[in-house]
C-alpha cells in the first residue's frame, strides 16, 4: 500500500473518532505519518489538548480505531504541546 493511501485511511479513521472527542469539547488533527516506524503523529485540539486523559484516549480510542483499519500501525504520538515536541512514544 502506498503512503498516500495509508494517510487517507488514517484520516478516515480519525474522522470516525472525532465525534467522540467533540462531545467533550475537543478534537484531533492529523499531522504526519512516518512509514519506516509505522508511527502516526496527531495534534489534540480544544479541551483534549492538555487533558489529563488525553494519553489514555490516544491509546485506547485513537490507536485502537486506527489499528482496526491498519493493523500494522504500532505507534501514535501526540504533538499538541511544547512538552510533547520530544515526540514521546505512546505505543
Amino acid at each position: 500500500m502506498k503512503k498516500e493511501e495509508i494517510i487517507e485511511l488514517i484520516k478516515i479513521s480519525l474522522d470516525r473518532v472525532r465525534p467522540v472527542l467533540e462531545r467533550d469539547g475537543g478534537g484531533i488533527e492529523f499531522v504526519d505519518y512516518e512509514a519506516n516506524t509505522q508511527t502516526v503523529f496527531v495534534k489534540f485540539q480544544g479541551a483534549c489538548a492538555g487533558c489529563p486523559f488525553s494519553r489514555l484516549t490516544l491509546q485506547q480510542v485513537v490507536l485502537t480505531s486506527l489499528q482496526e483499519e491498519l493493523p500494522f500501525l504500532t505507534n501514535i504520538k501526540d504533538v499538541s504541546s511544547p512538552l510533547s515536541s520530544s515526540k514521546e512514544d505512546l505505543s
